[in-house]
């Protein structure tokens, strides 16, 4: 007796139950692999909020206390009370505590060489910049305006900035660029 002449030998119910068993398996192998694929996209989506969209808002927090600092920095020309130059001396301090603690918080979740590159490339750039704030401070503690405002229109400050303000700008566009992967 051949497989095909016992088949045809069978009773309804039992060629009813033998497809229904088939279509269950079928349906257990595709539902194992679509958990099997869950786990590998949620294991992707949790590096990808850790790591990418963390430092982005990282990057914008370092971004907003650099713009703050500059905007205190200048601020220095016209404060008319040693008062007021050192609430802005505390008010940089503290925003260089925010940058250095974004920045400490970017490079754990450094993942790439790239990465850490573009880190150093950052803090190079605000350790430029900072010489400046150093020396403008210490104009402000001596009541020296006009060369406060001196060393605020210098180009050398000016590229500074810059530098500072591309850095940033290119991480954010990196880790944009990954979110998009």
């Amino acid at each position: 007796m051949s497989i095909r002449e016992g088949f045809t030998n069978l009773s309804l119910r039992v060629k009813l139950f033998a497809g229904f068993l088939l279509v269950t398996c079928i349906a257990g192998i595709i539902g194992g692999f679509g958990i099997l694929k869950l786990k590998t996209i949620d294991t992707s989506y949790a590096r990808m909020h850790e790591y990418e969209t963390k430092s982005v808002v990282t990057l914008g927090e370092i971004g907003m206390a650099y713009m703050h600092i500059r905007v205190n920095l200048r601020g220095m020309v016209v404060a008319d009370t040693m008062t007021a130059v050192r609430d802005l001396a505390t008010s940089i301090g503290k925003l260089y505590d925010t940058v250095d603690v974004g920045i400490a918080e970017v490079e754990k979740r450094a993942v790439s060489a790239e990465d850490r590159n573009m880190i150093g490339d950052l803090k190079n750039a605000l350790t430029n910049y900072e010489s400046y704030k150093e020396k403008i401070l210490q104009l402000a503690v001596q009541n020296n305006r006009d060369e406060i405002g001196r060393i605020i229109q210098d180009e050398g400050l000016q590229n500074a900035a810059k530098a500072v303000d591309g850095a940033i700008k290119k991480m954010i566009e990196a880790k944009t660029a990954a979110l998009g992967r």
